[in-house]
């Protein structure tokens, strides 16, 4: 038994099409994998043309660890204009860095 197997324009085609043999949860279920395949391909081509253009994927900062830059900044410049003496600095550092 062999089919012939045409693209369809409309989902409901689909279901005239396979009415008798597929259930309709079983259809929807094939058409959420299609389209999650479509945003998937999207997304990767996306990230393709952006390595090409040599710009790096953009990767999620934690606000711990934007904290912690802000913190040490703050006492780098306070470091800088004279408002810590180097003992000063280096404890304020000690204190603010921390290990996992």
């Amino acid at each position: 038994m062999s089919r012939d197997f045409t693209p369809l324009s409309q989902p409901t085609e689909l279901v005239c099409v396979c009415k008798n043999t597929v259930t309709l949860p079983l259809i929807h279920a094939l058409l959420s994998l299609i389209d999650a395949l479509r945003q998937d391909n999207a997304v990767a081509e996306t990230e393709i043309v952006r390595s090409q253009r040599g710009q790096p994927p953009t990767k999620r900062v934690k606000r711990c660890t934007i904290a912690l830059q802000e913190r040490l900044l703050k006492i780098c410049r306070d470091r800088a204009t004279g408002e810590m003496s180097v003992a000063e600095a280096l404890s304020a550092a000690a204190h603010t860095i921390r290990y996992k």
